[in-house]
């Protein structure tokens, strides 16, 4: 307990060791925001966040893309919930889920839910509830738009990013930043535009593209990817399979190793290491890192079909 308190002194490098979210969909290398770990039940939506989602530009025209994406690998219903652990102590839990398909006029796209929370346990140091959400187009799998609500140790960061693919433009609310005790009145939101690459994903529509893939060993996947008003290559390497163990059982895996590529520099390169079955579903079942600070491990704990694939399941 006393290695955790002076580690939590350290305030934002713990943190972004605990980036629960950012592993969950292959960014715990992007800068900026790092989320901590969530709680034993992770389905009541933060404080921050009881507003629905929705892109403030229409974006709902639909686009005739290069590619319509076979998807087997999730669908509408899907659950995934994870438990973290840092340095061998139980964290928090996240999920991610997709409740339902969002009708957008003539286009349609899955509705990406992840929380994390941490337990009662981290919270008395860092207490985190936090929510993500990610529009993800049903036949292209690219992103429509992007939720970051983040409530970390009573400060509350709110940005909601519009990608309108027409015109090839993201549009970025970011909020006033509110702390518990000093909270902001009447301040506008800022906002900002930048170049959308055709395709783009977001940080979580990234790894369930992915996982719509034939990955084979050896290969090497490249991904338009936005995080604000920064675009970046997210490259994904294929380095091995392996037989992971989790509370579920034993699963034959593929070892995913993202890494970012940003104004051609490779950032936080092989800091995380991504394990996804190695079937048509290609689900995360475990991911890990280790950095200066420490090391975390996020396992899979629960698991619930979409309602497409529950029902062709043989």
């Amino acid at each position: 307990m006393c290695r955790v308190r002076r580690l939590f002194a350290a305030r934002r490098p713990v943190v972004q060791v605990m980036v629960l979210h950012s592993v969950l969909t292959l960014a715990a290398f992007s800068s900026g925001s790092g989320q901590a770990a969530g709680k034993d039940r992770a389905t009541e939506a933060p404080e921050s966040s009881k507003t629905v989602f929705a892109p403030t530009t229409d974006t709902a025209i639909h686009v005739d893309w290069p590619r319509k994406v076979r998807n087997r690998a999730f669908s509408e219903g899907e659950k995934l919930t994870y438990s973290v652990r840092y340095l061998g102590i139980r964290a928090g839990i996240c999920s991610l889920e997709i409740p339902r398909i969002k009708e957008m006029g003539h286009a349609q796209a899955f509705r990406l839910v992840a929380l994390s929370r941490t337990n009662s346990f981290f919270d008395k140091f860092y207490k985190v509830r936090s929510r993500f959400e990610s529009l993800i187009d049903t036949e292209g799998l690219f992103s429509w738009g992007y939720l970051e609500d983040q409530n970390e140790n009573g400060v509350i960061r709110k940005r909601v990013s519009d990608y309108d693919h027409i015109a090839g433009v993201a549009r970025v609310t970011s909020y006033p930043v509110q702390k518990r005790k000093k909270r902001k009145e009447n301040q506008s939101p800022k906002i900002e535009t930048a170049t959308l690459p055709p395709a783009c994903q977001d940080v979580l529509s990234a790894l369930y593209y992915l996982r719509t893939q034939d990955l084979q060993v050896g290969q090497v996947y490249r991904l338009p990817t936005i995080s604000g008003i920064k675009s970046y290559e997210l490259i994904v390497r294929v380095v091995r399979e392996a037989r992971v163990k989790t509370p579920l059982g034993r699963f034959q895996t593929l070892e995913l190793l993202p890494e970012v590529k940003y104004d051609g520099l490779f950032v936080n390169k092989g800091k995380l290491h991504v394990f996804v079955t190695n079937d048509e579903y290609k689900v995360p079942v475990l991911l890990k890192s280790k950095v200066a600070v420490g090391s975390f491990k996020a396992v899979l704990i629960e698991k619930r079909l979409g309602q497409m694939l529950a029902v062709s399941k043989p």
